[in-house]
This record gives structure tokens, C-alpha cells and sequence, in this order.
């Protein structure tokens, strides 16, 4: 059998090319005269050149076709009436003209879109009413279904219309085209996302072609393609968003996508400019178009070969091998993290570990250190499940930061392996003898000290030098506690200034080497940290940090990742701290330390009142 496939070097068309060839047709494909045909000719397709717009191009093409596949189209929610007109309408009528000697089965690929986007189009059948829209894909593909029957009943061709629902898969509009739109800026849901996707895999979409291809209960009739895949719009495009970092933002109702996207189209399509919304995009992501599908189940015998969970998977894989490596230029994020070599202290937990996690979504090589070779393996093995592109590295290194010699040889050694780092991030640190000071011996102090100010300054001075040449970014992991006192925490509190002095120093040094510093002073965050402080935090302590308020690691990693790309220096996590910190500078710390002490008045009243109440009880 021969086979004949217009649009051969498409989204679609290529894949049923190559499923031709592997039931054994002799498959041709008609490509245009500039289009890329070198997957198709490896895949054993004979390429014809040609233009479905202009019929002397075709002329002689099909003489020697058994079933002609046209796919040839313009996909696009937006352009001139013309152009669609001219490409959907006459080029089909060309196509049709051209194999009319030879008389072919003739396969020709339509769209639910026919049905017209202004409406629910769920339970609809083959036989519902089609719609006029004035929206130009829905309307010229009315147009040429119609050319289709009436030019083959009246030159005794055998024809199948095929309806296909929104085509996901990789590589496809409703995956590519997301894609870049969550990389211009924020992309919004219409109806608040809750529609559904009608979607149908690409590789369902083919099976069901060559059924009908195949089926003469097929000729002469149309049928509706759509996997039963259970999957919101919303669902769909935020799945698709996390893969470059990316999540929807905001909803625009159904009504008034439709009515800008008509004003838009009106407006900007006669000067040849895309319009930010159009009401196809609105019909398709907003409306339910779940169309009836019973037709194709029963007649051809077509079923869902391809569940929802792998599919999706298959999209995951293309963005990772192939949008993301052709495309991380696109995004600010991808431009600044990708490729690049960040190690982390204290990566195994708590804001180290969120932050590795939003930068191996970046694409960057990240190496986590930390003491418990467990919890790394664990955090790695998490890793390598998210990470954007086959060769991204990720790996752990297990280490105390406050043993001078072991991160001095660790580091040789990482660097060797994994490059310099373009951005060290030192977020170890510990804080489990929160106390009153009497309480805290000079040994707690110490350890307090080696931790979480020499383990910083070993880490930082053994990758100094290779940094250096790279011109690296350094951050370091404050607290708010350095930028005020805090009941219970003279000993982490000193650490935390430390840091603060230290950062600030290195500041001064590295600015005329173009090496970047940055400080985080994050207040309370809800980390296993904080758990081990909570054993041993005096009630006072407590009273005063609610005033910070508390914050997620998570929220911090993304005010870390984005210091980072903006290289800002001095960065506080967090409304309530910002003004505290505010209030405090203004009034010298007068204000706060009179605010303090009343808090801390009133949680020794406080515990004295509950003290008194449970001698009471007893």
C-alpha cells in the first residue's frame, strides 16, 4: 500500500509518517521547499517538495497514492481570514483536484474546532450542528469539511474526517506554546482553570487514524478523537509551568477572555501583531470540550492505548532534553542558573535543601554538603527525579564544615570532580543550645561558633581561589538575630553578627575582583533547626520572635534565588522583619528595646501566672 502525507514534517503528520512506515507502507510525505526533511528521510519517508496554495506544485504528486493523509494546515488561534482561507480552504481543494485522476482514500484531518468554540461542546456528536464563529481556523474548518464531501461524493472518492480534541505530546502547540507564553511573563487561567483539557495523545490520535485509514465501515463518515484523560486545563498548564518553574497566576472569566480576545484580534491582526488573548484561545481553554467519542470507540474499535501518567511523562522527557537545553535562554532563571556549578553547606535540610531544589529546576549542577550522609543520599535521590536535562550533575559531599583540614581536602577534591562553583550558598548552621546565658558553657559557645562562623570562613577560603578565577558568588546565611538581640541567644545571636561582619568585610574585598556577596538575615523559619531551639528556648525568647512571625523554607529559598540573580547584598526575608528592622534603625534601637522589654516582662508574668496556677491545681 501506498500512503501519501501532506504536513509530513508537522507535530502530527510526522508521527503518522513513521507509524506508516512501521506497518509497512511506502509512505511519502510532502514537505515545503525550505522545511527540514532529514528525520523523515533517515525514517525511510520519500520526500516530495511542494506547496498545497499552489496547484502546480502538486501536479502528478498522489498518480500513484492508495490513501492520501492530509494534514497540511495552519495552526494558529490568530491571523488574517485570508491566509486561513487560503491555506485551509483552496489549499485543500487543490490537494483534493490534484488526486482526482487516481481517486485515493482520503483521510482528511479536521477539528472539533468545526463545532464552533462559543459553547460547551461536551456529549456533542459528529452529527451536532457546527457553529460559524467568525474566529477564521473554526470557520475555514466548516469550510473545507464541506469542500471534502462534496468534491469526493461527486468524484466517487472514498473520505474519513477526522475530528481531532486539543493534540498534546511532545513537541506539540499546547506543550511549546505554553512554554514560551510561562517565559514572556505570567500566564493566567481562563474560568479559573477548572475546565477541561479534551486533550487526545498524539500516539492515540494515530492509532484511530489508521483504523479509519484501514476500516471501510470508516468511509464516508467523521469521528471524533478524545482520550478520556481526566485533567484540567489548570491541572495541565501548571504541570507544564513546573518543569521551568513556573506556575499560573490570576483567572480571567470566560466572557471577558472572549470579548478582549475579539476586541484584540480586531485591533492588532490587520498590522500583523499577536494579540495578548484571542477567543479561540478562550473557547479552547475555557469551555468544557469534551466531546462524545462513542463513534470512533465503536465503529473502529479505538481505545486509549496511552494512559494520562504516561504521557505526561513523555512531555516531561522532551522538555528536559530538548525545550530546556534549546530554550533556557528564555527565561531569566533558566539564562542566569543553567549549566552553572553551585555547591550548598547545610544542603541536606531546611532552606540549603529548598534552595537546591529551585535551582536543580533551573538546570544548574548542584552539590549539596552536609554531615549525615543519609539525609544527603536521600536529598539526591530526590534530585535526580526533578532534574531538567539528562546530564545535570548532582551530587553530595559529606563533611563537618567546622573541621578545617576535612573541608580544606573535600573541596580540592569536589573541585577537581565538579568544577569551581559559581555560586557557594553557606547555609550550615546549628542553634540547639538557645538558653539563658548561664546556662551555656564555653564549650556550647564554642561549637555554637565553629559551626556557623569558622565553618564558613573554611569553606568559603578553600574554594577562594578557584572561585576567584570564575569570579563566584558568595552567600552567606545570617539570622535576623544579628540585626537585633534576642532573649537566648547570646550564643547563636554573636554567631549570626559574626556573620554579618564577616560578610560585609568580604564585601569590601571582593567588589574589585567583580566577585558578588550576598547576606540573608531570614527571621524565624520552620526548619528541623528550629525544632532542636524549641528544646531549650526560654518562654522570653519565644515571646520576641513571634514578632518576626514565621516563615517556610520554601518562601526564603525563593528570596535566595533571587537575590542571587539580582546580586542584591543585604537581604531580609519577610514583611514583618523588614519592618522591624526598619523600626529599629530609626529610632536607634531605642523603640524596639522598649517593645522588647515589655514583651519580655509580660512572658515572665506570664510564666510566674502559670506557675501559680498549677500549685493551685496540686
Amino acid at each position: 500500500m501506498k500512503a501519501f502525507v501532506t504536513g509530513a514534517g508537522g507535530f502530527i503528520g510526522s508521527r503518522l509518517a513513521a507509524a506508516l512506515v512501521e506497518k509497512g507502507y511506502d509512505v511519502t510525505g510532502l514537505f515545503m521547499p525550505e522545511e527540514d526533511s532529514t528525520a523523515a528521510e533517515k525514517a525511510g519517508i520519500t520526500v516530495c517538495r511542494g506547496d498545497i496554495t499552489r496547484p502546480e506544485t502538486l501536479t502528478g504528486l498522489f498518480d500513484d497514492t492508495d490513501v492520501l493523509f492530509h494534514l497540511a494546515t495552519r495552526t494558529s488561534d490568530w491571523g488574517p481570514a485570508s491566509v486561513f482561507e487560503n491555506i485551509m480552504v483552496q489549499g485543500t481543494k487543490n490537494i483534493l483536484t490534484a488526486c482526482r485522476k487516481k481517486a485515493p482514500r482520503f483521510v482528511y484531518f479536521s477539528s472539533i474546532a468545526a463545532l464552533g468554540f462559543n459553547r460547551h461542546l461536551d456529549g456533542l456528536s459528529e452529527d451536532a450542528q457546527r457553529n460559524l464563529t467568525g474566529i477564521p481556523y473554526c470557520d475555514t474548518k466548516i469550510k473545507a469539511e464541506d469542500l471534502v464531501r462534496e468534491f469526493c461524493e461527486a468524484n466517487a472518492m472514498a473520505y474519513t474526517i477526522i475530528r481531532p480534541a486539543n493534540v498534546i505530546g511532545p513537541g506539540s502547540v499546547w506543550v511549546k506554546d505554553i512554554l514560551d507564553a510561562f517565559a514572556r511573563g505570567p500566564v493566567p487561567v481562563v474560568a479559573g482553570g477548572k475546565a477541561s483539557g479534551a486533550f487526545v495523545f498524539v500516539d492515540n490520535l494515530v492509532d484511530a487514524t489508521l483504523l479509519a485509514a484501514e476500516s471501510d465501515a470508516a468511509k464516508n463518515q467523521t469521528y471524533h478523537i478524545r482520550d478520556d484523560y481526566e485533567i484540567t486545563w489548570g491541572a495541565y498548564t501548571n504541570f507544564l509551568g513546573s518543569h521551568i518553574d513556573r506556575k499560573t497566576f490570576g483567572s480571567v472569566p470566560f466572557q471577558a477572555a472572549w470579548v478582549l480576545g475579539r476586541f484584540f484580534e480586531m485591533i492588532l491582526t490587520p498590522l500583523r501583531i499577536r494579540p495578548p488573548v484571542t477567543r479561540l484561545a478562550a473557547g479552547v481553554l475555557g469551555r468544557n470540550n469534551d466531546v462524545d467519542t462513542q463513534k470512533a470507540r465503536q465503529e473502529l474499535g479505538w481505545s486509549t492505548r496511552v494512559p494520562l501518567d504516561a504521557a505526561l511523562e513523555d512531555i516531561a522527557a522532551w522538555i528536559r532534553e530538548v525545550y530546556i537545553p534549546m530554550n533556557f535562554h528564555k527565561t531569566r532563571k533558566m539564562k542566569k542558573f543553567f549549566q552553572k556549578v553551585v555547591y550548598i553547606t547545610g544542603g541536606s535540610s531546611g532552606i540549603g535543601l529548598e534552595t537546591a531544589k529551585l535551582l536543580v529546576r533551573c538546570g544548574a549542577n548542584v552539590i549539596l554538603i552536609a554531615r549525615n550522609p543519609e539525609k544527603l543520599d536521600a536529598a539526591k535521590k530526590r534530585f535526580e527525579l526533578i532534574k531538567i536535562v539528562p546530564d545535570q550533575v548532582i551530587d553530595v559531599i559529606s563533611m563537618d564544615v567546622g573541621n578545617a583540614r576535612e573541608v580544606a581536602e573535600k573541596m580540592q577534591g569536589a573541585v577537581q570532580s565538579f568544577g569551581a562553583p559559581d555560586i557557594l550558598i553557606n547555609s550550615a548552621g546549628i542553634n540547639k543550645y538557645a538558653n539563658h546565658f548561664e546556662n551555656i558553657t564555653s564549650e556550647m559557645f564554642q561549637e555554637i561558633m565553629t559551626t556557623n562562623v569558622t565553618g564558613v570562613q573554611n569553606v568559603t577560603h578553600a574554594l577562594f581561589p578557584a572561585m576567584k578565577e570564575k569570579k563566584g558568588h558568595v552567600v552567606i546565611l545570617s539570622s535576623a538575630a544579628a540585626l537585633f538581640g534576642m532573649f537566648g541567644y547570646t550564643a547563636y545571636g554573636t554567631s549570626k553578627a559574626a556573620l554579618m561582619g564577616f560578610g560585609e568585610s568580604l564585601r569590601y574585598e571582593l567588589a574589585p575582583l567583580k566577585m558578588p556577596v550576598t547576606v540573608i538575615f531570614p527571621p524565624e523559619v520552620d526548619t528541623p533547626m528550629n525544632l532542636d531551639e524549641a528544646k531549650t528556648l526560654p518562654a522570653e525568647g519565644r515571646a520576641m520572635k513571634s514578632m518576626a512571625g514565621l516563615l517556610q523554607p520554601e518562601y526564603v529559598a525563593r528570596v535566595i534565588v533571587k537575590a542571587i540573580e539580582k546580586q542584591k547584598y543585604f537581604v531580609i526575608p519577610g514583611f514583618q522583619t523588614r519592618f522591624l528592622y526598619f523600626f529599629h534603625r530609626l529610632t536607634n534601637g531605642m523603640a524596639s528595646r522598649m517593645v522588647s522589654d515589655l514583651v519580655v516582662k509580660w512572658a515572665i508574668k506570664k510564666q510566674k501566672k502559670t506557675r501559680g496556677d498549677r500549685h493551685e491545681t496540686f
